[in-house]
């Protein structure tokens, strides 16, 4: 357990202070005692010898006369000799009459040691104390030279080693009580330690269940015991981390749940959540007293499509969340706004909570919403709703029957010119599976050969001459027939396949208008429309570059028909293909103008070479309205512009002397020629001057 390893940690430093502190006591305290301890046993041997001559000097002054000068003296010194331990030898000299030391009394030990007779002859001439320290065969010695009253020189040798041993003992007492005392200290505070960290053990414990998860247990510790505030602490801290995590795992919950039902891009309810509140708006309406109903409108961009694939994702991105709170905005609080998928958005109106708003004035405000442009990024989009509208109960009693029928409306309005809204009606079902069914099969149309050209001729209204052909996709049916281009065009524009059978149309146009340049019919321009995704891929000049090639048709032979709102989507881009197409030497014309939205500074920018009138404003010359004024508008542009002219759908005379009056003079349509099969042409064309139907 690591509060053990703590413990054993604690004790092993206080071990090391604790020697530190001994090493510094003996030290400071030795010192000291070295010193004193000396001067302690140097005076007690001064006081040992003090006494021995204090002795010897009385019995020479009590000497009874006759007595032998020496025979007391000599008892007292051996007496003397046995009761001092550090004595080693005592001895008693005299000058001879030669003046040399003459030894009267000797008493030694068992150690013997002798003394310097040099130094005792000394003494005995200077009469005077001398103290000598040597070691003698390896012992340290002291010697005192002390003269007697009698003339005589009593010699003391002390031995100083007793003295050292003395302090050795000492110091060896002094260690090991020191020892013994820290070893005492350090078991008393190993069993405190023990007893006072047991609880961090505990804690310990219970730290690496937290670790692990567990945060439901709580710590419980004796609040007599140590850490008990500890223990205090860490339980609120643990309360407080778990419901930290229960907050987080609710957020998570709400995240996901929230994930579930909304879309990640836009942030609105997505069709898991639509589902659901349809299923919650019929059970509601089946439970109220004189049931009620709703409405739910489905929204589909117009050419959402185009955007995306022309500018890319980001950009497609950036205009579903701005167009999602454009809608959101306009729609307040009497609905609620989903997003179903990709472009397509759906909304669900109570009628009850609607109050004077109706759905058709709801609708109208969400299409106008749309009307200003989306800006990202220096890029103007624009953009508009098709909205279809089914009721409960009328139009259906189920989540899949409501969203259909709204669907098929949807489809209806975007057939009818996008930028609208319509009620389901029971015919749209029918109607809705027809163009299913026809989306299916147009997959195979190309392959299977069912797809034709046919050939509208425009004729120069002052030389009756044929100017040229715009040439106009069909499809023959194996079962339906010849097929409406209303029908299956808008389906081909929508689907993936517009770029493959626009380039079918292309290469076919050029190959068979250098066929009739082949076979000696007059040489004319072909014109061909591109649709919007068409011209925005990025290879598309080189698209054309190679039909050119392949059928070897010279490029002024060739006319592009661009809508404006086509030039306008992607500025830049348009203008760096039109210059890219005028340098092979292809003309560029403006189809249906005067239907979109370009301004006069890119028309005049743009290098174009045609206008073409829109069949709309032709047909309002017979009924003199407002399509007069926008007709002779263009045509004067045009004029100005220097630019040349195609009027469209011109089916009267009335309108053919309109227009060559205000000096448009290419004409195009049923007044002239409906359009014509590659064999009905080439009969048509063989019949030299033209004349009107």
């Amino acid at each position: 357990m690591k509060h053990q390893m703590l413990t054993s940690k604690i004790i092993f430093r206080t071990a090391i202070v604790l020697v530190f502190v001994a090493i510094f006591n003996f030290g400071f305290s030795h010192f000291f005692l070295s010193e004193r301890l000396s001067a302690y046993m140097e005076q007690g041997i001064n006081e040992k010898k003090n006494l021995m001559i204090e002795n010897a000097n009385g019995i020479i002054h009590s000497q009874i006369e006759g007595e032998s000068s020496y025979s007391r003296l000599d008892m007292s010194l051996a007496k003397m000799m046995d009761e001092q331990e550090d004595t080693t030898q005592l001895a008693v000299f005299k000058l001879n009459e030669e003046n040399k030391a003459e030894q009267i009394i000797l008493k030694e030990n068992k150690l013997q040691l002798g003394v310097n007779e040099s130094l005792i002859e000394k003494a005995l001439i200077e009469n005077t104390e001398q103290v000598v320290d040597e070691k003698i065969d390896g012992h340290i010695v002291r010697t005192f030279f002390v003269p007697l009253e009698n003339g005589q020189l009593m010699v003391i040798q002390a031995n100083l080693e007793r003295q050292s041993l003395l302090e050795m003992r000492i110091i060896f007492a002094d260690v090991f009580g020191t020892i013994a005392a820290f070893l005492l200290i350090l078991i008393f505070l190993y069993s405190i330690f023990r007893r006072q960290l047991k609880p961090l053990g505990e804690i310990e414990a219970y730290l690496g269940a937290v670790a692990e998860g567990q945060l439901s247990k709580r710590l419980i510790v004796d609040r007599q015991k140590e850490f008990s505030w500890l223990a205090q602490r860490i339980n609120s801290m643990v309360e407080q981390i778990e419901k930290l995590i229960q907050k987080m795992k609710e957020r998570e919950e709400d995240r996901v749940t929230h994930m579930a039902f909304h879309d990640e891009l836009t942030n609105l309810p997505n069709r898991r959540k639509f589902r659901a509140r349809i299923q919650n708006e019929i059970e509601e309406s089946e439970q109220a007293k004189n049931g009620r109903s709703f409405s739910i409108l489905f929204l589909d961009l117009d050419n959402f499509k185009m955007i995306n694939d022309t500018l890319g994702h980001a950009y497609g991105d950036q205009l579903l969340i701005q167009i999602g709170q454009r809608l959101k905005k306009a729609l307040g609080n009497r609905g609620e706004l989903f997003r179903l998928d990709s472009d397509e958005f759906t909304i669900i109106l109570n009628h009850l909570e609607l109050q004077e708003a109706t759905v058709d004035e709801i609708c109208e405000q969400l299409i106008t919403s749309l009307d200003e442009p989306i800006s990202y990024q220096g890029e103007l989009m624009n953009s508009s709703l098709s909205i279809g509208i089914a009721t409960y109960p009328t139009d259906g009693t189920d989540h899949d029957t409501l969203l259909r029928h709204a669907d098929a409306a949807m489809f209806a309005a975007k057939n009818s010119g996008k930028k609208q809204f319509i009620h389901y009606l029971p015919n749209m079902r029918e109607e809705l599976l027809e163009k299913l069914e026809l989306e299916k099969d147009i997959k195979e149309a190309l392959i299977r050969g069912e797809l034709l050209l046919h050939y509208q001729p425009q004729i120069d209204a002052v030389t009756k001459e044929l100017a040229g052909v715009e040439v106009l996709l069909r499809w023959q049916h194996p079962e339906q027939g010849m097929i409406s281009p209303d029908k299956f065009i808008p389906i081909i524009e929508r689907s993936h396949l517009i770029n493959e059978i626009g380039e079918w149309v292309l290469n076919t146009a050029c190959k068979q208008n250098k066929m009739w340049q082949d076979a000696g019919l007059p040489k004319i321009k072909v014109s061909v429309n591109v649709s919007a995704r068409q011209f925005q891929q990025p290879n598309f000049v080189e698209v054309v570059k190679n039909a050119l090639n392949q059928s070897g048709l010279a490029p002024q032979y060739l006319m592009l028909e661009l809508t404006e709102s086509t030039t306008m989507d992607n500025v830049e881009d348009s203008y760096e293909k039109m210059i890219a197409l005028k340098k092979l030497g292809v003309e560029v014309a403006i189809d249906d103008f005067g239907t979109g939205y370009s301004s006069l500074k890119y028309l005049k920018s743009f290098p174009i070479d045609t206008l073409k009138i829109d069949r709309e404003f032709i047909r309002e010359v017979d009924k003199k309205g407002s399509g007069v004024e926008v007709v002779t508008a263009i045509i004067a542009l045009a004029h100005s512009l220097n630019l040349g002219l195609v009027a469209e759908g011109v089916e009267t005379e009335k309108q053919l002397e309109f227009l060559k009056d205000k000096r448009c003079y290419i004409i195009q349509g049923y007044l002239f020629s409906r359009p014509l099969s590659v064999t009905d042409f080439e009969k048509w064309i063989k019949r030299g001057k033209v004349n009107t139907i």
